[in-house]
């Protein structure tokens, strides 16, 4: 398989934000079993800042060229090589992601990312807190809550991105060394 890739990336800062461009190109070739090439443009635009020594944000605008803009077409996405040899899991084309991450001390630190599906207002809400209890020792829990339309019993083909997800609870410890 021979896949090829271009990219451009463009970083500033404006006013105390920092703001980004990054751009992919890629010509993509499925197995040889079944050949078949597909060529998709990735973008992704944002910006952050740091509103105190506490406050940070940043917000991204996501356009996946592989995705579709129509829940039900999702299933068909799997299949194509963006999926298969790219690494791309996003299923719809535009996408919005704002997060907050807010330091109430030096060793406690909350966030609340959420990625939403533009095309079919779903979303998915990923709250988290963080302590670093020892000296390169972090321990940290949080949620994953999918919300958006879901499937009825026995429905195929998905109505949203994230509103068939399960809410999903996790606890991680990261020991450096």
């Amino acid at each position: 398989m021979e896949n090829k890739l271009a990219g451009l990336n463009l970083n500033r800062t404006i006013g105390g934000a920092s703001v980004w461009l990054e751009t992919a190109y890629s010509q993509l070739q499925s197995d040889q079993a079944n050949p078949s090439q597909q060529n998709t443009f990735r973008l992704i635009t944002g910006a952050d800042y740091n509103f105190s020594d506490k406050l940070y944000a940043f917000a991204e605008y996501h356009f996946n060229g592989a995705g579709e803009t129509q829940p039900e077409k999702y299933v068909k996405n799997i299949s194509k090589p963006a999926y298969s040899e790219s690494g791309v899991y996003l299923m719809g084309q535009h996408y919005f992601i704002p997060c907050i991450i807010y330091q109430f001390n030096p060793l406690l630190t909350t966030n609340l990312n959420t990625i939403i599906n533009v095309n079919d207002m779903s979303a998915l809400l990923i709250p988290t807190c963080e302590f670093n209890f020892a000296q390169d020792v972090y321990i940290s829990a949080g949620a994953y809550f999918g919300l958006g339309k879901s499937n009825s019993q026995g429905e195929i083909f998905p109505k949203s991105e994230f509103g068939n997800y399960p809410d999903m609870y996790f606890i991680n410890m990261r020991v450096y060394f």
